[in-house]
């Protein structure tokens, strides 16, 4: 039996850069900056598929700190001047947002939210929530 895990935390360099595969699912490329020491600085690219894609893209700005879980993965692959060239990224299974909002706000929703069905003009119910009553 084989097994690989890879855990890296620091700090994103760049905004994360959203894609669609040809299946139609969600991905995310980000790259990580980790401080090995005070003068060195190791950067991870990481590529998030589906739903976390969805969330990485919608939460995670430049310079917001996570924490990655992940495989990684040895690429090979020929650049238009026909060399082979080869590089590794982060195939991440979870990311865990470590930014608080004030250090790292989400990104501004670029369409307003839609009504669900609500009817114009309807009063919104407030139920009364009971710390007693949440079940776990």
């Amino acid at each position: 039996m084989s097994f690989q895990k890879l855990i890296i935390v620091g700090s994103l360099g760049a905004e994360p850069v959203s894609k669609m595969t040809q299946q139609g699912k969600a991905v995310s490329q980000f790259n990580v900056a980790v401080n090995d020491t005070k003068d060195l600085v190791t950067w991870f690219k990481v590529v998030a598929f589906e739903g976390l894609a969805e969330n990485c893209n919608k939460f995670l700005n430049k310079g917001s700190k996570v924490l990655v879980e992940g495989r990684l993965k040895f690429d090979k692959y020929i650049d238009k001047n026909g060399v082979e060239k080869t590089g590794h990224s982060v195939v991440a299974a979870q990311v865990k947002f470590l930014s608080s909002k004030s250090e790292s706000q989400a990104k501004p929703q670029e369409s307003k939210p839609q009504n669900l069905g609500e009817p114009t003009g309807a009063s919104k119910v407030e139920l009364p929530f009971d710390d007693d009553f949440i079940p776990f």
